[in-house]
């Protein structure tokens, strides 16, 4: 699995010792509050298909010691 640059693709984060990773920062309206969000994309390789039919698994990890608000989706949110 390896993230890849869309056409949204406006920043690029990286942590010493890891790959870069692009992403798109947008706002959201989350209420009457303002957010801002990161969107990443990732594409699976064949073999990363055959093994979440197999297990219907995927794994999320995140840096810190508290999990991150995330949503895993199949369509971008950037382009509904």
């Amino acid at each position: 699995m390896r993230p890849i640059v869309t056409k949204g693709t406006n920043s690029v984060f990286g942590l010493e010792g890891c790959e870069k990773l692009p992403a798109e920062v947008y706002a959201e309206q989350l209420g009457d509050k303002e957010v801002l969000c990161v969107q990443t994309v990732w594409h699976l390789s064949d073999e990363d298909l055959e093994t979440i039919k197999k297990t219907k698994i995927i794994f999320v990890s995140t840096v810190g010691e508290e999990p991150q608000p995330i949503s895993l989706d199949v369509e971008s949110f950037t382009e509904r």
